[in-house]
């Protein structure tokens, strides 16, 4: 869904569009609220394509609730298009600091100070706007890790608006994780900041969704049904459309075909899956940055599937879910033995000691003298 076009958002999209036109005297960073599944993400990943046909750079991260835990893991995304050519003119000890980090160097002397890693950042990314005007974008902010919100604070804080524009989203019954940047945010000058909810659809803008994506025409009373019960979710109203398609008749004043959860919904589309696409589907919920580079060929091609049915979607070597709820029922529905494979499959596959240490200890059944080791270890190194 990341290349699908905003159906029923012309508000939206023109508030997204402004961020890119205005001047400089006008609110340099947009945030979309929303609960999930309303359709923030394909409004952010829009707003990206938009900003790179004004000429802006684009530098962009997506942060999991599987990242929250690990340090600086979003602003190393945030900044990974960056080269080393960039990071080159730093002042040594900012340099030293950023890429402690963002794990691009050993800590030879303890951890790097979280003032000198902000300063780096505020440096590195003035000087990049100084070239080319910039886009910072962020989708589901609630699940930045502390020490990334901490540092986007400080920079938002501080950098100059008029050539660098800030583009967030975020799910508004989540709050964990976003302390520091919600102060700094709400501490904005008037006019500097504009926030935005993101609604339900209308009507007329699901039964067009529906057709489009779907390429389905459900009768007009099963239309209407639908949007009653997802409330105008664009996501949910999509599952449920999904679920009526497979019923043979539509008679008018028949209920609505439901399972007793959404969840039910999702799993009934797994169901259909192959073996070796739920298998590769489980590996990618259980790793918090699951790239092509990381699974391998066997399990990448093992989810073209997962593509095609709209599961996950694969963008510049990254695998991701459309959606967080799907990867929830793919971790729920795998048995126990399963779960513990997948970890154990994960803690091979990272290079992140937190990460390995917390996939070894849940891919255990018993204590285990080195898994012990491996936890203790890590837990100094985040001390």
């Amino acid at each position: 869904m990341s290349s699908a076009e905003p159906l029923g958002r012309g508000d939206e999209l023109a508030a997204v569009e402004r961020l890119f036109t205005q001047p400089p005297t006008g609110a340099g960073i947009l945030m979309l609220e929303g609960i999930a599944g309303i359709g923030k993400t394909t409004l952010w990943l829009k707003g990206l394509e938009l900003a790179r046909e004004h000429g802006f750079r684009v530098l962009s991260c997506r942060p999991s609730p599987a990242e929250t835990p690990l340090a600086f893991s979003a602003l190393g995304d945030l900044l990974g298009e960056l080269g080393e050519e960039e990071l080159r003119p730093l002042p040594p000890p900012q340099r030293r600091a950023l890429e402690i980090g963002l794990l691009l160097r050993e800590a030879d002397g303890g951890a790097p100070d979280q003032r000198a890693v902000s300063l780096a950042t505020l440096t590195l990314l003035r000087v990049t706007a100084g070239k080319t005007p910039l886009l910072l974008a962020i989708d589901d902010i609630q699940w930045l890790d502390a020490s990334s919100a901490r540092v986007l604070a400080f920079v938002f804080r501080r950098i100059e608006l008029d050539r660098c524009r800030v583009f967030l989203a975020r799910r508004i019954e989540q709050e964990s994780g976003t302390l520091p940047l919600d102060e700094e945010l709400s501490s904005r000058p008037l006019g500097s900041f504009e926030r935005r909810t993101v609604g339900p659809l209308s009507l007329g803008a699901l039964q067009n969704l529906i057709r489009t994506r779907l390429a389905a025409h459900l009768p007009r009373h099963v239309i209407v049904a639908i949007c009653a019960a997802s409330g105008g979710n664009p996501f949910y109203a999509l599952e449920l459309a999904r679920a009526q398609l497979k019923r043979t008749a539509l008679e008018p004043g028949r209920p609505l075909q439901v399972p007793e959860s959404l969840g039910g919904l999702i799993e009934e589309r797994l169901e259909a899956l192959k073996p070796e696409t739920r298998k590769a589907l489980l590996i990618s919920a259980t790793l918090s940055q699951p790239t092509v580079a990381v699974l391998g060929e066997a399990d990448v091609a093992s989810l073209a599937e997962a593509v095609e049915a709209g599961i996950v979607e694969i963008e510049r070597g990254a695998i991701r879910y459309t959606h967080p709820l799907p990867a929830s029922v793919v971790y729920a529905a795998a048995s126990a033995e399963e779960r513990r494979a997948a970890h154990a499959r994960a803690a091979t596959l990272t290079r992140h000691q937190g990460e390995r240490a917390h996939h070894l200890a849940l891919a255990s059944v018993g204590p285990d003298e080195n898994v012990a080791r491996e936890l203790e270890q890590a837990a100094a190194a985040a001390a």
